[in-house]
Formats: structure tokens, sequence, C-alpha cells
């Protein structure tokens, strides 16, 4: 409980602080919104009895004006309100979400690989809209109900006692049997909140490798995975629907009891003379305005439940504690580096060594190759270099300095890699090229695509640069993804520039092409090459040969042919470099 409290405190703090000005005219309009209501009945009880009976038309007209007066200015506030909460709640939604977004680019490379992102899909988007649709409307209904029930209580005790305390004893009962129910439908609401994660997980695979699962023909299996869980969670859902149904019907039901029971002991006043049919009409209407804040108080606390819930998945994902310290204090990287040095670098998974002793230097205007067979680290090392994993034992040092005391920002940005899965947006070419950067002019975007043999294909286009690529570039070859991809990274003009498999979907003579092109790009840079193809090899000025984690040979490609050690095999033999 106290956890919950503190939860939900430091939300409607925040919350607070995003509007406050804005939070301040809502409170106002609820306020002069609770007293306009609350004397609505008093109003009605005058026109009956004072009006009507009495057979007065002035006191009608007077009372009718301030009644129909009293209901245009509740409309207005109403409106007022609804739109500052509107506002309020749309920015606390897109801060949690843009919290949400940045602080999944912080973690580690092992929290992506142990977290499902169907799960973190459904924080982003599921709880997001809890926050939203329940957040800081409670504290208003909160406040609001409070106020209306003191009101409603005081008119009604100064009516008819009576009456008054069996209404309570009913209402008792009601909170009672609520708040039982409450419990287990916070129960019932984490499971749903469980399984709706799973669901997503496997939407999201399915629909992240739609082609890849076509051309493995494993429809069947995800489909099938997607049906039992969609049964699951349709299944749990009923069962909560069923209950917050019982829950419902079970006030409804006391609700009537209430009001029927309120006629026919108000009906036996009225006969009795003890009281005025108007009083009946108030009293009856304070009775709704009592019980309703009560009940409202009951469907409060569900919500503060699922809030409660939504509130502690976001903040435990926002809390999530990184491996990898940012340091945004440490130092920032110079614009021209002069060393880049692994220092006896060990490294492994849970389960692997990967990386054994490694220690080597590179030094900017040099192109370096990683070699070796499939698994011997050559990826690890580049993942190693952006800090998506911290090294076991040894260092990566640049300029003198451990990678770990620069700022992660500033180390990022100085190093560009392209893989061979390339990321492309769903935009134009221009913008995939240049991520919308305003200082990259039209004159050097076009000179870039002309070395990476883009350009004629581009201006063939109806659109030329301004044509849409599609989903992850879904309307290009793989060859032109990487092109473009390659383009980009060139443009960005990075200290450390990183090609893992770079080329793999380019033919032999675009290849040679692009490679050659581009090499005037790369003085003064630190390039590192990961590649399978002997054709893009031979070109690097050293080359690295891993062997089972371990740093066996380094030189040239013929180098390397003369030693006839381990590089000689891979390339006799064919083998993947």
């Amino acid at each position: 409980m106290k956890k919950q409290c503190k939860l939900i405190g430091k939300f409607f703090g925040e919350s607070f602080k995003q509007g406050k000005s804005k939070s301040i005219i809502c409170c106002l309009a609820m306020l002069i919104l609770t007293l306009i209501s609350a004397s609505l009945p008093v109003v009605l009880q005058r026109i009956i009895d004072d009006a009507i009976v009495n057979k007065n038309i002035n006191t009608l007209f007077v009372y009718g004006g301030i009644y129909v007066g009293s209901m245009a200015a509740i409309v207005i506030l109403n409106i007022v309100q609804q739109y500052n909460l509107s506002y309020i709640q749309a920015k606390i939604t897109i801060r949690y979400k843009f919290l949400l977004l940045k602080k999944l680019s912080a973690f580690s490379g092992s929290y992506y690989s142990e977290q499902k992102s169907g799960e973190i899909l459904n924080i982003i988007d599921n709880d997001t809209d809890v926050v939203e649709n329940y957040g800081i409307d409670l504290v208003f209904d909160f406040v609001r109900n409070i106020i209306t029930a003191v009101f409603a209580f005081y008119m009604l005790i100064n009516l008819q006692r009576t009456v008054l305390y069996i209404i309570i004893g009913i209402q008792i009962f009601t909170v009672f049997v609520q708040t039982k129910f409450s419990k287990v439908l916070a129960e019932k609401t984490v499971e749903i909140r469980k399984q709706s994660g799973k669901v997503y997980n496997i939407v999201e695979q399915y629909m992240s490798n739609i082609l890849t699962i076509i051309i493995a023909k494993a429809q069947r299996y995800f489909l099938t995975q997607y049906l039992k869980t969609e049964r699951e969670f349709a299944q749990k859902g009923i069962r909560l629907d069923v209950l917050f149904s019982i829950s419902s019907q079970s006030a409804a039901f006391l609700s009537g009891l209430i009001t029927i029971l309120v006629y026919i002991l108000g009906g036996i006043e009225i006969i009795r003379g003890h009281m005025r049919f108007g009083e009946l009409i108030a009293f009856q209407q304070y009775t709704v305005m009592f019980i309703g804040p009560c009940m409202g108080m009951l469907k409060i606390n569900e919500n503060i439940q699922r809030l409660y819930v939504s509130l502690d998945r976001i903040y435990g994902f926002l809390e999530t504690p990184s491996e990898i310290v940012q340091n945004n204090k440490g130092w920032k990287i110079s614009d021209n580096i002069f060393e880049l040095e692994l220092n006896k670098v060990n490294f492994g998974y849970s389960d692997k060594n990967v990386l054994k002793d490694i220690s080597y230097c590179f030094r900017p205007g040099r192109v370096y190759a990683l070699v070796g067979s499939t698994g011997c680290g050559k990826s690890t090392i580049l993942n190693l270099l952006y800090r998506l994993w911290d090294v076991d034992t040894g260092e990566i040092i640049i300029d003198g300095k451990n990678i770990k005391e620069y700022n992660l920002f500033s180390l990022r940005k100085h190093i560009a890699i392209v893989s061979q899965n390339t990321f492309l947006i769903d935009d134009t070419i221009e913008n995939n090229i240049t991520l919308k950067n305003p200082n990259v002019n039209r004159k050097d975007l076009i000179a870039v695509c002309k070395e990476m043999d883009l350009d004629d294909f581009i201006q063939k286009l109806p659109e030329g640069y301004k044509t849409n690529v599609g989903e992850n570039g879904v309307k290009l070859s793989g060859g032109q993804r990487q092109r473009i991809a390659i383009a980009r990274m060139v443009l960005q003009s990075k200290n450390i520039l990183v090609f893992d498999e770079a080329t793999s979907a380019l033919d032999n003579i675009t290849q040679e092409y692009v490679l050659e092109n581009i090499k005037k790009y790369l003085k003064n840079k630190v390039v590192i090459m990961v590649a399978h193809r002997l054709s893009a090899i031979k070109k690097a000025d050293e080359i690295l040969v891993l062997n089972d984690g371990k740093l066996v040979e380094t030189g040239n490609h013929k180098a390397l042919l003369k030693q006839q050690n381990y590089y000689y095999r891979l390339v006799e033999e064919g083998s993947s470099l």
C-alpha cells in the first residue's frame, strides 16, 4: 500500500508540473461545477413547493431562470475543464512514451537479447493508454466526489434523518461488497496485462519477420501460437468482464433499492404531513448525489488499481538500471582521432568466452579488415567498440582514454556503422540518406550518390530523390539499400567507420566501384571492415585474423598468404572469411 501511494503520488506530482496553469483552471472549474450542481436540487425544490404548489408564476420564472442559467454554466465549465484535462493527458502520454523510447536506446545488448519486444511494446502502447485514460482524471474525480458527498450528506441530514440512516446502512453493505470485488479485479487485471504482453510479442515477431516466415513456411507455427495465446487472453478477459459486470450490476441493484426506499419512506412522510413534495424530490436527488460519489469512490479505487499496475510497469522499465554507464559528465571525443587501441580485451556472453586477450592498435588513414570463421568474435569487437556491451577485462582506448571515460553519446556520435541488415525509414530516399540533417546540401548529396552508383538509378524514378522507399526499404533491392546506407555513412563524416558485411548484397563489379570511390572519404578515418568476400578483404591495408576468439595473425593479403598459416588455409579452402 505504501509503495502504491508513493508511486501514484509521484505520478500526480509530475503531472501537475507538466501543466500547472491548466491544472489550476481545471481545479477552479471543478469546484464551481460541483457547487452549482449541488445547489440544483434546492432550486428544484423551490420551483415545486414555492412556485407550482403556491401557483406563483413570478417565482416560477425566477427559479426557472436560475435553473437554466445554472445548467448553461455547467455546460460551459464542463467544456473548459475537458479541454484543459485533455491537454494535460496528451502531454503526459507523449512525455511517458518519449521517455520509454529514449530509455530503450540506453540498455546494453544483453537486455535486448533477453527481453521480449512484444512486452516492451505493450508497456509503451497499452500502459501509457491506461495512464492517459485513468490517470489525471482520478484527482479531480476524487475531490469532486468528496465535496459532493459531504454537501449532499449535510442537506440530507437536514431534510430527513431517519431515511438517511437506512440509506447509510445499505451503502456500508455496498462498500463492503465492492471492496471485495476490487481486490479480485486488481489481481485479474495484472494477469491480463501479462497475457497481453505475450500476445504483443507474437504479433511483433510475426510482423517484423513476415517475409522470412513466408519463405520458411512457418506461418502455421506462428498462427497456431498466436491463436493459443490469444484464446488464453480472451478467456481471462471474459472472466474479468464477468467480474466487472457482477460488480456493477450488484451496485446498480442496491442503488435501485435505495431509490425505491426513498420514495416509499418519503411518500409516507408526505402522507403524514411531515414532508413536502418538493422536499422529497430534493431528498431523492441529494440521495443520488450522496450514493453516486460513494460508488464513484469505489470505481476510483478500481481505476487506481489499474493505474498502479500500469505505472508500476512504466516506472519499472524507466528505472531499470543499464549495464552500460552513460557517463554524461565524461570526456567528449575530439573531431580528429589519432589512435584506437584494444588492450588485452576479454569478453564472453553468459555461456561462452568469445574474445581472449585481444590487443591491437588502429590508426587513422588505414583500412583494417577482421576475418575469421563464423563465431570467432568479429562482430563482437564492433559491439564492444560501440559499447552495446562492455569488456569483461582489459580496455578499449581512444586517444589514451578508456572509452568508459567518454560521454556515451559523444562516443557513438563519432562512430558510423553500416551492417548487412541495413536500417531504412519509411520516407524518401533523400531523407534516408541525410536523416533530415539541415547541414547536408543538395550538391553533396548528389555527389555522394554518384560515387555510390546510385544517382542514375534514382534519377530514373518518377519522383527521383523524393521517392518513398517503403517500410525498411521494402521497395528497393538489397544492394540499393546497402548503397543508401553507405552514402548515409559517408555524409555523416564520422571518425570511426565500420563496414559489417556492408557490401554483401552487391555484385563484385558494383562492390569494386563503390569501394574504390569511397576511398577519398576515408582519409584521417579509422576504417574497420568485416567481410566474407576475398575481393573486399584484399583491399585492406591490414588484415586481423581471428580464430576461436584469439588474434592469430596480422598483415596485408600478400604477406599473410606468404606465411601460409591460418589465413592461407581459409583462402585455400574457400571458407567464409
